[in-house]
Protein backbone atom coordinates (compact mmCIF):
# COMPACT_ATOMS: atom_id res chain seq x y z
CA UNK A 1 0.00 0.00 0.00
CA UNK A 2 1.12 3.24 -0.30
CA UNK A 3 -0.92 6.86 0.06
CA UNK A 4 -4.04 6.88 2.46
CA UNK A 5 -7.11 8.46 2.50
CA UNK A 6 -9.26 9.22 5.83
CA UNK A 7 -12.72 9.14 4.77
CA UNK A 8 -15.95 8.80 7.40
CA UNK A 9 -16.78 7.09 9.87
CA UNK A 10 -13.17 6.21 10.16
CA UNK A 11 -12.44 3.78 7.25
CA UNK A 12 -8.97 4.57 5.59
CA UNK A 13 -8.75 4.21 1.61
CA UNK A 14 -5.25 2.88 0.54
CA UNK A 15 -3.78 2.85 -2.79
CA UNK A 16 -2.61 -0.61 -3.95
CA UNK A 17 0.13 0.18 -6.32
CA UNK A 18 1.16 -3.56 -7.66
CA UNK A 19 -2.71 -4.73 -7.80
CA UNK A 20 -4.21 -1.36 -9.54
CA UNK A 21 -6.64 -0.51 -7.45
CA UNK A 22 -7.65 1.03 -3.89
CA UNK A 23 -8.80 -0.95 -0.64
CA UNK A 24 -11.12 0.61 1.93
CA UNK A 25 -9.72 -0.88 5.38
CA UNK A 26 -11.77 -0.50 8.54
CA UNK A 27 -8.70 0.01 10.91
CA UNK A 28 -10.56 -0.40 14.41
CA UNK A 29 -12.37 -3.57 13.46
CA UNK A 30 -8.73 -4.38 11.47
CA UNK A 31 -10.56 -5.68 8.07
CA UNK A 32 -10.76 -4.97 4.67
CA UNK A 33 -14.18 -4.30 4.09
CA UNK A 34 -13.80 -3.56 0.11
CA UNK A 35 -11.49 -3.72 -2.99
CA UNK A 36 -12.10 -0.83 -6.35
CA UNK A 37 -10.03 -1.92 -9.90
CA UNK A 38 -9.25 0.98 -11.71
CA UNK A 39 -6.44 0.97 -13.30
CA UNK A 40 -2.91 -0.36 -13.65
CA UNK A 41 -1.41 2.38 -11.82
CA UNK A 42 -2.99 4.03 -9.15
CA UNK A 43 -1.16 6.62 -7.54
CA UNK A 44 -3.24 9.52 -5.32
CA UNK A 45 -6.32 9.50 -3.41
CA UNK A 46 -7.95 11.82 -1.77
CA UNK A 47 -11.10 12.12 0.64
CA UNK A 48 -13.32 15.25 -0.11
CA UNK A 49 -15.47 15.74 3.01
CA UNK A 50 -17.77 18.03 1.23
CA UNK A 51 -19.56 15.24 -0.28
CA UNK A 52 -17.50 11.88 0.72
CA UNK A 53 -16.07 11.31 -2.35
CA UNK A 54 -12.89 10.24 -3.41
CA UNK A 55 -10.46 11.16 -6.25
CA UNK A 56 -8.00 8.62 -7.39
CA UNK A 57 -4.86 9.76 -9.62
CA UNK A 58 -3.41 7.23 -12.22
CA UNK A 59 -0.07 7.37 -13.66
CA UNK A 60 -1.69 7.04 -17.16
CA UNK A 61 -3.42 10.35 -17.18
CA UNK A 62 -6.96 9.63 -15.40
CA UNK A 63 -8.34 11.05 -12.83
CA UNK A 64 -11.47 8.64 -10.94
CA UNK A 65 -14.21 10.40 -9.09
CA UNK A 66 -15.79 8.27 -7.08
CA UNK A 67 -18.69 7.41 -4.02
CA UNK A 68 -16.92 6.68 -1.08
CA UNK A 69 -18.26 3.17 -1.83
CA UNK A 70 -16.51 3.27 -5.40
CA UNK A 71 -19.11 3.79 -7.69
CA UNK A 72 -17.77 5.85 -10.38
CA UNK A 73 -19.48 9.34 -10.49
CA UNK A 74 -16.45 10.85 -13.13
CA UNK A 75 -13.62 9.60 -15.15
CA UNK A 76 -11.38 12.71 -16.46
CA UNK A 77 -8.16 12.35 -18.51
CA UNK A 78 -6.02 14.85 -17.87
CA UNK A 79 -2.14 14.00 -18.62
CA UNK A 80 0.20 10.96 -17.95
CA UNK A 81 2.59 11.11 -14.81
CA UNK A 82 0.10 12.09 -12.28
CA UNK A 83 1.28 11.78 -8.78
CA UNK A 84 -0.57 13.15 -5.95
CA UNK A 85 -4.59 14.87 -5.43
CA UNK A 86 -5.04 17.12 -2.74
CA UNK A 87 -8.57 19.23 -1.85
CA UNK A 88 -7.89 22.80 -1.04
CA UNK A 89 -11.25 24.98 -0.54
CA UNK A 90 -13.03 22.75 -2.37
CA UNK A 91 -10.63 22.91 -5.07
CA UNK A 92 -9.11 19.81 -6.51
CA UNK A 93 -5.33 19.98 -7.35
CA UNK A 94 -3.18 16.71 -8.92
CA UNK A 95 0.55 17.31 -8.91
CA UNK A 96 2.80 15.78 -11.85
CA UNK A 97 5.51 13.52 -10.67
CA UNK A 98 8.31 14.42 -12.49
CA UNK A 99 7.93 18.21 -12.69
CA UNK A 100 7.14 19.89 -9.86
CA UNK A 101 3.37 21.10 -11.74
CA UNK A 102 0.33 20.80 -10.17
CA UNK A 103 -2.84 20.69 -12.67
CA UNK A 104 -6.39 21.78 -12.04
CA UNK A 105 -9.87 20.65 -12.80
CA UNK A 106 -10.70 23.90 -14.51
CA UNK A 107 -7.62 23.53 -16.70
CA UNK A 108 -5.18 25.28 -14.72
CA UNK A 109 -1.45 25.07 -14.42
CA UNK A 110 0.68 25.70 -12.35
CA UNK A 111 4.33 25.19 -12.95
CA UNK A 112 6.57 25.59 -10.28
CA UNK A 113 10.39 26.52 -11.18
CA UNK A 114 13.62 24.57 -10.27
CA UNK A 115 15.71 27.24 -8.28
CA UNK A 116 17.68 24.59 -6.35
CA UNK A 117 16.25 21.99 -5.18
CA UNK A 118 13.21 24.29 -4.35
CA UNK A 119 11.02 22.25 -7.08
CA UNK A 120 11.47 19.07 -4.52
CA UNK A 121 10.29 21.39 -1.37
CA UNK A 122 6.98 22.78 -3.41
CA UNK A 123 6.05 19.35 -4.34
CA UNK A 124 6.81 18.11 -0.23
CA UNK A 125 4.68 21.62 1.11
CA UNK A 126 1.66 20.15 -1.38
CA UNK A 127 1.71 17.26 0.30
CA UNK A 128 2.43 18.04 3.39
CA UNK A 129 -0.49 20.47 3.15
CA UNK A 130 -2.81 17.38 2.61
CA UNK A 131 -1.29 16.08 5.64
CA UNK A 132 -2.27 18.89 7.46
CA UNK A 133 -5.64 19.22 6.19
CA UNK A 134 -6.71 15.21 7.37
CA UNK A 135 -5.57 16.84 11.01
CA UNK A 136 -2.58 14.90 11.23
CA UNK A 137 1.34 17.40 11.55
CA UNK A 138 4.17 16.10 9.95
CA UNK A 139 7.11 17.59 8.70
CA UNK A 140 8.72 16.23 5.35
CA UNK A 141 12.37 17.12 4.22
CA UNK A 142 12.80 15.28 1.33
CA UNK A 143 16.12 13.65 1.48
CA UNK A 144 17.72 15.59 -2.02
CA UNK A 145 16.54 19.20 -0.82
CA UNK A 146 19.07 21.34 0.96
CA UNK A 147 16.11 23.36 2.35
CA UNK A 148 13.41 21.32 4.56
CA UNK A 149 10.05 22.48 4.40
CA UNK A 150 9.10 23.66 7.98
CA UNK A 151 7.16 26.45 7.61
CA UNK A 152 3.10 25.99 8.50
CA UNK A 153 0.64 25.21 5.55
CA UNK A 154 -2.38 27.03 6.27
CA UNK A 155 -5.96 25.33 5.35
CA UNK A 156 -6.70 29.22 3.76
CA UNK A 157 -3.77 28.92 1.48
CA UNK A 158 -4.04 29.46 -2.49
CA UNK A 159 -2.24 28.02 -4.88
Amino acid sequence: PHRIALGSDGLAHVVLRGAGGFATIDPLAGTVTARHALCSEPRGIAFNDTDSSLYVACAGGSLFHLTEAGALIERRELEPDLRDVVIVDGEVRVSLFRSATLLGLDGSRIQIPDLDGAKAAAVAAVRRSAVIRSGVRATIRPPHCRYPVDSPVSASSRW
